[in-house]
């Protein structure tokens, strides 16, 4: 009986507005500061106890480098690359964006980030061209999943530091499911296209331009990064280095 109560409460919480992580908490310690089943200091010990573990610092450094590639060129060269390999599909910018949602897995390994990012710059382009709101707005959320398959993923590095596996082992094993459901949510693109007779992005093929966007080193991101840029690039991420650096110190 006292489960289910807890369990309607916290869904009213929820309901009310209260983020879902202080809900989950508040109610174990409002439990044991009433009951005083175990002593209230055990709930700051529990706590800490369970984010101490160093895989864990894998999570805040892939939410960095997703803020660097918001702020750099990254994006949109990712854009531009999965234009020239699926853009010529039928339904292109269905394509394109699970196309992206995997070039974008592999950098940052969040789903949520991938959805905001992606959904920002393709939704829109989709809506323009015709295709539905509902349609758009569903190929980018499903979409952005295959963050959690493919390597690195913030899930899985939860997941390991849970059940103490392997992060290696897991990343190793998640590269061709993530990547067979990319090719999965591609061909259920094509074949919505085709009963919708959408239209694929029309412009040729450019080797030239296709390796453009694999290009490294003098000519890569850091060049397209004005002075302008590149000074809003510190000052958004120097904060965030900062705070890891005094976590690592204290460590």
């Amino acid at each position: 009986m006292t489960a289910f109560a807890f369990l309607a409460v916290l869904v009213i919480l929820i309901l009310l507005g209260m983020p879902i992580g202080f809900a989950m908490a508040l109610l174990p310690t409002v439990y044991i500061a009433v009951t005083d089943v175990v002593p209230l200091t055990a709930v700051p010990y529990q706590m800490y106890t369970a984010l101490d573990k160093f895989p864990l610092v894998a999570v805040p450094l892939f939410l960095l480098a997703g803020e660097l590639m918001n702020l750099g060129a990254v994006t949109d060269r990712l854009l531009e690359l999965s234009r020239e390999l699926v853009g010529r599909v039928r339904g292109g910018l269905s394509h394109i964006t699970v196309m992206m949602s995997m070039l974008f897995a592999s950098l940052n390994g969040s789903a949520v980030a991938s959805t905001a990012t992606i959904g920002g710059i393709m939704i829109p382009a989709m809506k323009k061209s015709g295709y539905s709101p509902t349609f758009a707005a569903s190929v980018t959320a499903v979409a952005s999943t295959i963050g959690g398959i493919i390597p690195p993923s913030i899930p899985i590095v939860l997941f390991a530091s849970v059940t103490n596996k392997s992060v290696g082992k897991l990343f190793s094993a998640g590269i061709l499911p993530g990547i067979l459901v990319g090719f999965m949510f591609m061909a259920v693109c094509y074949v919505i296209s085709e009963r919708h007779h959408r239209t694929a992005v029309e412009h040729p093929w450019r080797g030239a331009k296709f390796l453009a966007h694999l290009e490294f080193g003098d000519n890569a991101v850091g060049r397209r990064l004005d002075d302008l840029q590149s000074q809003q690039v510190r000052e958004r991420v120097a904060p965030q280095i900062a705070r890891f650096e005094i976590i690592v110190r204290h460590d």
